[in-house]
């Protein structure tokens, strides 16, 4: 299975704290380690920084979180709507080895703090398997990207 572009140029994972040898991750992982890596650097992208590519990327999290920083949603189901419909439009238009991609905001868990909003990511992997990643945007922090293990049915 071929490598990503980035990792083929690079020879490297990049993530976290860390980068990984591509030689040092096994074949088999390879093609869903490059699908985070792109998509973590796709989430904490702002939309409009890029001036060649002008819609990759992501809204501005303050317009997410902060009341009032959007004039166009009041409340935090419309901002975090917003979100859900960007995130599902950007990985549909950016990582093209995702088809049949849905982006969904499970409930709120009570002790999860405002500043934070977590979406699970729903795809197929183009001719091949089912994936889902759990994506999570904070206001201080950058966006984290991890697969979700599925169970077969």
């Amino acid at each position: 299975m071929a490598d990503g572009l980035l990792e083929s140029i690079t020879g490297f994972f990049s993530g976290g704290a860390a980068s990984t040898p591509v030689e040092n991750v096994p074949e088999a992982e390879r093609l869903e380690r490059s699908i985070v890596h792109h998509l973590q650097l796709l989430f904490n992208q702002r939309a409009g920084v890029l001036e060649h590519v002008p819609t990759y990327g992501l809204p501005d999290m303050s317009e997410i979180f902060i009341p009032g920083k959007s004039s166009k949603e009041s409340s935090k189901e419309q901002r975090s709507e917003r979100l859900r419909a960007a995130i599902e439009h950007a990985v549909k238009n950016f990582e093209p080895r995702l088809t049949d991609v849905e982006v969904l905001q499970p409930d709120q868990k009570k002790e999860t703090p405002d500043n934070q909003l977590t979406f699970l990511l729903k795809a197929r992997i183009a001719s091949s398997n089912d994936v889902k990643f759990k994506t999570t945007f904070a206001l201080s922090a950058q966006a984290s990207v991890d697969k979700v293990q599925t169970t077969s049915s």
